[in-house]
């Protein structure tokens, strides 16, 4: 059976890297179909649909079942060949949580009280820019533009590249930051160069700022809703393909959601 899981894996992989998905998705959804096979210990093609529901309902989350279904529906459409065994296996609906907001008080207080001038600059661009975690690692010195105040991410969530509006404070930081670390080609590198690591940053934001790094970026976009910047605004820096998503992430925030603020973005 672990031929099986190996040869089934790496094909699955093949499949997801022709279709350019993001390296993160493959590794996640890969990870997925080795959980999956290693239950069964069986030829995929002779799994059941009900054996499948069976399994995708052990996802915890209603979240996390939408995943593991997207995984599994790619799979057994475009490498097995069964699509039809999901036809009687329905789309979970997405559960949307409200994120716990820090206020903008708290936030600018926590970061102002941070030593290190790297662990300040990290928080601040996620912060003050409200771009994912992973954006943030992939940020380059190029990415950085002082002269219009705004920070290129490329390459962000479905593969979308976007700019994003920052302050002039933090490009003056910024500079200072630079001239002390003098980083080669991403932003944010680790002690021996190459890329900053993903928990790294967790522990720096978990320790100065009490949250997580993805609860920046709710504090970043729930700040700018609630300073008056219009939804489509928002939606745009925050590189959601529909402004619905952030409608329904932010509408409990304020009066600026409704019917004639969303009607016309």
């Amino acid at each position: 059976m672990k031929t099986t899981v190996a040869s089934e894996s790496e094909l699955f992989a093949r499949y997801l890297k022709a279709k350019n998905y993001s390296p993160r998705t493959i590794e996640q959804y890969v990870s997925i179909l080795k959980k999956f096979l290693r239950h069964f210990r069986k030829t995929p093609k002779r799994i059941s649909s009900d054996e499948i529901v069976g399994w995708l309902i052990m996802a915890n989350e209603r979240n996390t079942l939408a995943q593991y279904r997207g995984a599994l529906l790619n799979y057994y459409t475009h490498v097995v060949g069964q699509p039809n065994k999901f036809k009687r296996i329905p789309q979970p609906k997405k559960e949307v949580r409200v994120p716990q907001i820090l206020a903008q008080e708290t936030v600018v207080e926590r970061i102002k009280a941070i030593d290190n001038l790297k662990h300040r600059m990290i928080v601040s661009v996620l912060y003050g820019s409200g771009i994912r975690l992973s954006e943030l690692l992939d940020l380059r010195l190029t990415d950085i533009s002082g002269k219009r105040e705004e920070v290129f991410v490329r390459h962000g969530k479905g593969g979308k590249d976007r700019t994003v509006p920052v302050s002039k404070k933090l490009i003056e930081d910024l500079r200072v930051y630079f001239k002390q670390y003098r980083p080669t080609s991403n932003l944010f590198e680790g002690q021996n160069g190459g890329r900053y690591s993903s928990t790294s940053v967790q522990k720096i934001c978990r320790k100065y700022m009490k949250c997580n790094p993805h609860l920046l970026r709710h504090c970043n976009l729930t700040h700018l809703i609630e300073s008056g910047v219009h939804i489509s605004e928002v939606a745009k820096r925050a590189g959601h393909a529909k402004i619905s998503t952030t409608h329904d992430t932010y509408s409990h925030i304020s009066s600026t959601f409704n019917p004639i603020t969303l009607l016309a973005a």
